[in-house]
């Protein structure tokens, strides 16, 4: 899951934007996984209007595309609101299965800046939600300029989602 929302346009410490680090970090993931892998893209943020209600796939978990999915996050500009717990719910709801070929654990990345703009539903909750619930899922979190409610958010996030 990738966070565009507004404050991903904000320094990313290093004299570029937040957004910038975040395409980069998803570049480096995507080029050390291995062929093939299930791979799919949810981002959240990018379109003003929708506000709170704004996470989309804008790519199905299947078989790696590398391109593709650089291809997707270039597409993306910083612009809205910041519905963590509301994507996590969604992508959680979107994986496959074991019985459509998953094998495994299964694991979601966040890549934001921690922001959430939208309070329900809490990110932390819904994520301790669907470690309870069964769902063999695993939360991982990269933040970006995270300090205080922002850090302490993903910190939590990974936590309850069995993640780091």
């Amino acid at each position: 899951m990738l966070d565009p929302s507004g404050s991903m346009a904000g320094n990313d410490g290093s004299g570029s934007t937040r957004i910038a680090a975040a395409r980069k970090a998803v570049g480096t993931v995507a080029d050390a996984l291995p062929d093939g892998y299930p791979t799919g893209l949810r981002v959240y943020g990018a379109d003003k209007a929708k506000g709170c209600d704004d996470t989309r796939l804008v790519q199905p978990v299947t078989a790696l595309d590398r391109a593709g999915l650089k291809r997707a996050v270039a597409g993306v500009e910083p612009k809205g609101d910041t519905p963590i717990g509301l994507s996590l719910r969604r992508a959680a709801g979107g994986l496959p299965g074991p019985a459509h070929g998953s094998m495994g654990k299964r694991t979601s990345l966040l890549i934001s800046d921690g922001g959430d703009t939208c309070q329900a539903p809490p990110p932390c909750k819904v994520a301790a939600q669907l470690a309870a619930s069964g769902v063999d899922l695993h939360i991982d979190a990269i933040g970006f300029q995270v300090a205080g409610a922002a850090r302490t958010r993903l910190e939590c996030l990974a936590k309850a989602g069995n993640g780091r």
